[in-house]
């Protein structure tokens, strides 16, 4: 528990995976985002107080189903699936400036209570919106 996260060579091995899985008394135990952005955010940052103890009650409170904050690295998750489901629809062919046309309507999800997935729906609902980036026939 008193391991440093950052200078001590802490990494997510097979020896972290059996230590998690005894501490969450979990046979399979199998490593989370929330981790993986904390111990990123302390290496950024030079944190070489944080400890496996530090790492796991942030991980406690990132991962609390009450916890409503999303960090900033969730929400370029979301974004970054968003074009990926977008550029691969079928709709998106007939788009020039795909990424324009996709930020247009992430930014109609993302303001909205909806899904921040990409739906067919998006493209028709906001179709006159996005017309001008239409691939002329």
């Amino acid at each position: 528990m008193n391991t440093k996260v950052v200078g001590s060579g802490f990494c997510f091995n097979a020896a972290a995976r059996k230590f998690f899985a005894e501490y969450f008394d979990q046979k399979n135990f199998s490593f989370k985002k929330e981790m993986a952005i904390i111990k990123r955010r302390a290496e950024v940052n030079h944190d070489t107080t944080l400890t496996i103890g530090g790492l796991l009650a942030e991980y406690q409170k990132l991962a609390s189903p009450t916890n409503r904050c999303m960090v900033a690295e969730e929400a370029t998750y979301q974004w970054n699936h968003f074009v990926r489901d977008f550029c691969q629809s079928p709709e998106s062919k007939f788009f020039k400036a795909k990424m324009k046309v996709a930020a247009i309507l992430w930014q109609h999800c993302k303001q909205s209570k909806m899904s921040k997935k990409y739906t067919k729906e998006l493209t028709n609902k906001y179709a006159a919106e996005i017309a001008q980036f239409k691939i002329k026939e």
